[in-house]
């Protein structure tokens, strides 16, 4: 059966009369002469939707549309045939306080697995194309693009490349977490990678503000590595690790240095030649020796200073000789970047702090301080899905 006319609800209301009672093989078209589907419209025109339904009571509160499948096909599909549009496959306007679309799943098959939400984008074009893309212009209440709530993980990216790729002009992530804020893992590659004109990666925590754990490194960093405390190791402590924590801590100096040290044996003629690393020379510069004997109260000395990384001692015969030398380390790497332990401030730093809070100073005099926006979201319990 097919109906040329108008589209209005009257004949839609008596075709689904009609139809329901001819059975099953009785297909509806609105526009369509050779109907496929039980109800089928098509439009041509250049103006105005192929199908519109209004519900207008504001007491109703049962829904506008409802499709119920108990078939195995899709609920609802939709194709969009002209590859040029630029349109929406789905438009939605909400002007409530509700979601403008809530999806709810209640499965519990859970031999397979299972999306909430499913969107696929198959197209093999280079541009960057988008499968899900979510966009909150608010000003106030500090708007979310994509809010993701999990009881295993809030938010979960997977892929070839990049599992997850954030932008921000404050923050590309801002995760908060019963367990991790933030977990990143990756199969090949790096488990996190993240560039920032100031900080790449800034943490904070009332413990850890960024732990690492690796077979090779921790934390490995490409440049240097600063701290405004101690640089410590903290192990459980060997002779009570279930109560105590055992730490120790680098020695500070205004130089980059290198030590090398070691207990030589002095021969019969009381001199000993002492052999360091082959790189020895390749990495270091302005050496400096200290000597102490063993079993003698005889003092040693340095009779032949580091050429070709060796030098000899001497002292009492048979005696043996605690050395060590320190060197100014001098690799191609402090070449290229030589360090002193004064200088001055960057401009944009000068009036600020490292630790603002030891000379009596706001927080925000710090030279990390890092401003966070108050949180003025609506609270969950007024804000409904």
């Amino acid at each position: 059966m097919s109906f040329k006319h108008q589209f209005s609800p009257l004949p839609l209301f008596l075709a689904l009369i009609f139809s329901s009672i001819a059975g099953r093989a009785q297909y509806v078209g609105f526009g369509e002469s050779s109907p496929n589907s039980k109800i089928d419209v098509t439009h041509t025109g250049s103006t105005g939707s192929g199908l519109e339904i209004t519900h207008s009571n504001a007491s109703n509160t049962s829904p506008t549309v409802e499709v119920k499948n108990i078939a195995s096909g899709d609920g609802i599909s939709i194709l969009m045939g002209i590859n040029t549009s630029t349109k929406s496959g789905i438009d939605i306007s909400h002007t409530g306080k509700g979601s403008a679309i809530r999806a709810t799943s209640s499965t519990n098959n859970y031999a397979s697995a299972i999306s909430f939400g499913y969107f696929q984008l198959t197209g093999v074009q280079s541009l960057d194309h988008i499968a899900l893309h979510g966009v909150n212009t608010a000003t106030t209440n500090k708007g979310i693009g994509v809010k993701g709530e999990g009881g295993y993980a809030g938010l979960y990216g997977y892929s070839a490349n990049t599992g997850l790729y954030a932008q921000g002009g404050f923050y590309g992530v801002r995760a908060v977490g019963d367990a991790y804020g933030l977990y990143a893992s990756s199969y090949n590659s790096t488990g996190l990678y993240s560039t920032g004109p100031s900080y790449g990666l800034y943490g904070q925590s009332a413990q850890y503000g960024v732990y690492g754990s690796g077979s090779v490194y921790g934390v490995y960093s490409g440049g240097d590595l600063g701290a405004s405390g101690t640089k410590t190791f903290l192990i459980d402590h060997p002779l009570d690790p279930e109560n105590q924590y055992l730490r120790h801590f680098s020695i500070e100096s205004d130089e980059v240095l290198n030590l090398y040290r070691g207990i030589a044996q002095l021969d019969a003629n009381g001199q000993a030649r002492i052999t360091l690393p082959e790189y020895f020379d390749a990495i270091n510069s302005d050496f400096s020796y200290q000597l102490t004997s063993i079993g003698s109260p005889q003092q040693p000395w340095v009779v032949e200073e580091i050429t070709d990384n060796e030098f000899v001692v001497a002292g009492a015969p048979g005696a043996r000789v605690s050395w060590t030398v320190m060197a100014k380390r001098n690799d191609r790497y402090m070449q290229a970047n030589p360090r002193t332990a004064e200088s001055m401030k960057e401009p944009e730093n000068r009036g600020k702090y490292v630790s603002p809070e030891l000379f009596q100073q706001a927080p925000e005099k710090g030279i990390m301080y890092q401003q966070q926006p108050a949180d003025t979201r609506v609270p969950e319990a007024s804000n409904p899905h």
